[in-house]
């Protein structure tokens, strides 16, 4: 059974080290056409070919944000799949998050699902943070 190794390049890439074979079916599976391609210039100029492709043969690397979509392709053909040391999530408690807030002295007490969102955030040490507007 295939066992991919993954470890973190930089803060945008993965780096991926597996067999060619395999290098080849994680560029098709992370491939996909762009809508309306055919009419951009740059495919009827025949410059590109209309995908977009998100894994790279040549680098084995892969967009960090996409191991979620990793592990799932390792699910579908049973590969096995192993992060490295620097994939471990932070252990950063919710106490935590109030007591370092607290520290911060502001006259503003944080709503619990911004505190869940900060230790979700530190937990992970990345992390997109969506609010609507007036939501504290």
């Amino acid at each position: 059974m295939e066992t991919l190794r993954v470890t973190k390049l930089n803060e945008v890439y993965n780096k991926i080290e597996c067999d060619p074979s395999t290098a080849y079916e994680l560029n098709d599976y992370f491939t996909f056409d762009v809508p309306g391609a055919k009419f951009m210039p740059a495919y009827r100029n025949k410059v590109w070919d209309g995908k977009i492709r998100l894994f790279n043969t040549m680098t084995c690397t892969l967009y960090g944000g996409l191991n979620k979509y990793l592990e799932k392709f390792c699910e579908s053909r049973n590969y096995n799949i192993e992060f490295g040391s620097e994939f471990s999530s932070e252990n950063f408690s919710l106490k935590e998050a109030k007591d370092f807030v607290a520290t911060l002295k502001t006259k503003f007490v944080p709503r619990d699902y911004q505190l869940e969102a900060f230790v979700h955030a530190v937990r992970e040490r990345r992390g997109l943070l969506l609010s609507p507007t007036a939501s504290g």
